[in-house]
């Protein structure tokens, strides 16, 4: 009967330990989730590089096809 419990317990904290382990390693490295996992408070985003868009955009179109935003000018004239 004690041997049950024995190892019931050690399941247990082999899961914790499991658990925190992979835990700590996607708070370092993000993998599975698309920002870093926290229990409390606001996730926190990676950044990417302006180069890493440009990579992305470029492989979806030749930056000569890509679309360009541009504000609109405030002149008040122009709306009416």
């Amino acid at each position: 009967m004690a041997f049950h419990c024995f190892s019931r317990l050690s399941w247990g904290i082999s899961f914790l330990i499991l658990a925190k382990w992979l835990w700590d390693d996607e708070q370092m490295n993000p993998k599975w989730f698309q920002e870093a996992p926290t229990l409390v408070g606001l996730p926190k985003a990676r950044e990417l590089a302006s180069e890493d868009w440009e990579q992305w955009n470029a492989a979806i179109a030749p930056k000569e096809q890509q679309l360009v935003w541009k504000p609109e000018s405030s002149d008040p004239q122009k709306k009416l």
